[in-house]
């Protein structure tokens, strides 16, 4: 009772109060911006379609060359979806865009037999579990314990990691070398007394 009684003698533990700054009604700090806190929201939303009108306006006018000539409004629109396909085009095209585009979504062929394979999917396998993504809390940290104690990531690890690698590529490359030799080639070690 004395702890309780006090509490509600000194209020809340003397804290202090939070500094907040009082917003407005209309305002959403989690999703504006820090420059339009304290914006009203129909100004915010209304400097966005004007940005976004006069970018669509830069865009077509950077596009036509700056003409504004008479004509029907269909072949305008044409020109207009013509005119952001190609700007979409090209930026697509630029070669930073590209090489992201192959180090995301592409390896090559040498890689594929490396990514396949999985030691979590293999413990899955030696468990007889083939593949499941539904589990017991109990059986899935007994897959875990299968897997051993996790590293931590360390420049030590990621270098074991390229080393182990590059010795898989190594690897297929001296395979693909054999298979592409004739059969009638003698290999390079073999020599005549």
């Amino acid at each position: 009772e004395g702890a309780a009684g006090d509490r509600g003698a000194r209020g809340s533990y003397g804290k202090r109060k939070a500094r907040v700054k009082q917003m407005d009604e209309g305002d959403w700090p989690e999703l504006k911006p820090r420059h339009l806190r304290g914006k009203r929201k129909e100004e915010m939303l209304l400097r966005q379609a004007a940005n976004k009108a006069a970018a669509a306006a830069r865009v077509v006018a950077a596009t036509s060359g700056g003409g504004g000539g008479a004509g029907t409004s269909a072949a305008a629109d044409e020109d207009e979806e013509a005119s952001v396909l190609k700007l979409t085009l090209c930026r697509l095209l630029r070669p930073k865009l590209r090489r992201w585009a192959m180090y995301e979504w592409f390896y090559s062929p040498v890689d594929v037999a490396w990514y396949r394979e999985s030691p979590f999917c293999a413990a899955l396998g030696a468990c007889g579990l083939g593949q499941v993504s539904v589990l017991p809390r109990a059986e899935w940290s007994y897959v875990r314990s299968l897997l051993g104690k996790p590293r931590r990531l360390s420049p030590a690890y990621v270098e074991q990691e390229r080393a182990a690698l590059r010795e898989h590529r190594e690897g297929v490359r001296e395979a693909r070398r054999r298979a592409a030799r004739p059969a009638g080639l003698l290999d390079e070690a073999t020599t005549y007394d």
